[in-house]
């Protein structure tokens, strides 16, 4: 891809030739799913290989406070002066509410969501709009690494951004690269890229992270520290214990499912959180039907998750949550096109759908 945002660019080299000459604690946090993961892992060893260490490194679990308590006495323990993301919307992460604690600290970010209009001096900003000019930014998730081999060779790390990829529902806009990568590693190609051998690493990764924290770090851990897709899979069997639930709603699905149209909503009422991971893998069955997947929050059963989708590109679910969450109080909601996320009370279901339907309708007209 064409880097079209230079600017951005060289202020970025001119941090690393400075890093190189005077090192400086860095923290890095990366999202919890295979995409965040995989992205964090691609830029850690993108600049060990120039010569340049991670102090810290943190899962990003609390998305919508990033900047907790805890991750602060990190910052101010460790005298961190440069904050790297990957797959995480600064925007939405609490930073705003926290500029004057983290004043005078340098941010690079790497992200695929929701482009932001105005980026203060003290944040080099890495979007696939800006940065490539590539319009569909829930199509380049962050395990794309383009950017980074403008600045060192990372093929050897195929295998990781394939699993991101695959992860992310990506793999229609970059399945040469996937699918070349399956073959160097003579892995074969199969018809639905969620079933390939890559993608049971970010399966088993999914899983662990859905299970609980401690499983969680544990995996996380495990994948930073593989250095071959044998030694992540073989790392992360041992979380595929979810997968006999899982299978279970794969194939129990329909039952617990409400139909308008194109439009179908299931109730998932699982102990485990795959929302995501299972709305991604259904979608593929039919991507010109939106999954509406919810259950009831883990932490607040007042509360209901939704994990939404649409595959083949014609409605655009992040539009319709943004106008929703105009509506709705409490409400929270975004994403990309085809994948996006969303939070509501319980007692709002019922507005939710009528408004989500009448919302899809509209935009099924145009």
């Amino acid at each position: 891809m064409q880097l079209l945002d230079t600017a951005t660019w060289t202020k970025f080299l001119t941090w690393v030739k400075h890093q190189q000459a005077h090192p400086g604690p860095l923290l890095l946090i990366h999202d919890v799913d295979p995409d965040g993961v995989s992205s964090g892992k691609i830029l850690l060893e993108a600049l060990q290989k120039i010569g340049i260490s991670i102090s810290q490194r943190l899962p990003g679990n609390e998305r919508n406070n990033l900047f907790n308590e805890s991750t602060l006495k990190i910052i101010k323990e460790n005298n961190i002066t440069t904050i790297l993301t990957t797959d995480i919307n600064l925007f939405s992460s609490g930073y705003l509410q926290k500029q004057e604690e983290l004043k005078g600290i340098t941010f690079i970010v790497f992200d695929h969501h929701e482009a932001p209009l105005n980026v203060p001096p003290s944040i080099l900003y890495f979007h696939p709009l800006p940065t490539f000019g590539f319009p569909d930014s829930g199509q380049y998730c962050t395990s794309k690494y383009d950017l980074l081999s403008n600045l060192v060779d990372l093929h050897e790390l195929d295998w990781v951004a394939s699993i991101g990829i695959i992860a992310d529902a990506n793999y229609k806009t970059w399945h040469e690269l996937v699918d070349q990568t399956l073959q160097k590693l003579e892995l074969p190609i199969t018809k639905n890229p969620f079933d390939s051998k890559l993608a049971r690493v970010g399966t088993y990764l999914s899983y662990a992270l859905i299970t609980n924290e401690k499983a969680a770090r544990e995996a996380i851990e495990i994948y930073f520290n593989s250095s071959s897709y044998q030694q992540a899979l073989e790392g992360l069997e041992k979380f595929s214990g979810v997968e006999k639930e899982f299978n279970k709603w794969m194939h129990n699905w329909a039952q617990h499912a409400e139909y308008h149209h194109d439009v179908i909503f299931v109730h998932l009422k699982s102990k485990y959180k795959i929302n995501s991971i299972f709305s991604s893998k259904l979608s593929f069955k039919d991507p010109s039907t939106t999954y509406v997947v919810y259950s009831p929050n883990h932490k607040d059963k007042d509360i209901l998750n939704f994990s939404l989708r649409r595959q083949d590109g014609k409605i655009d679910i992040s539009k319709i949550l943004k106008t929703m969450v105009l509506q709705i109080p409490g409400m929270t909601g975004g994403g990309h096109k085809q994948a996006s996320g969303a939070q509501c009370q319980r007692q709002d279901f019922p507005k939710f759908k009528e408004l989500f339907l009448q919302l899809h309708q509209a935009q099924t007209k145009v």
